[in-house]
């Protein structure tokens, strides 16, 4: 759920995201989730969803973890799930939070103001 609850055991580090960031999900997302080789970004966007519906700025909206889905809970599972590309749910728990903290710091998403 959005609120956290129903979520696995585990537990992991911004600077352990960053290490694994860089092993799994830079070869297809880029350097800090700026992406490349045809997969999205993962990171910047912020404010550009308001350009759907024409109320300011040039830029095209641009759906990322920060501007279109900020949760700790929806990050976890898609990860989990779906990534890294070529092998899936291989990933434990505790690896998949720790990318989660390192997207969501990438992305400037505070909690609590951390």
């Amino acid at each position: 759920m959005p609120d956290g609850s129903g979520l696995p055991e585990g537990k992991g580090s911004v600077e352990m995201g960053d290490e694994l960031y860089h092993e799994q999900c830079s070869m297809c997302h880029g350097d800090f989730g700026t992406g490349g080789k045809g997969y999205p970004p993962l990171e910047g966007g912020h404010g550009t969803l308001k350009n759907q519906l024409g109320l300011e700025g040039t830029e095209g909206p641009r759906k990322t973890i920060g501007s279109y889905w900020p949760y700790a809970s929806t990050l976890f599972w898609y990860i989990q799930d779906a990534m890294p590309f070529p092998h899936p749910k291989s990933l434990s728990n505790s690896e998949t939070y720790a990318l989660v903290g390192y997207l969501l710091m990438e992305n400037g998403v505070e909690i609590e103001g951390e």
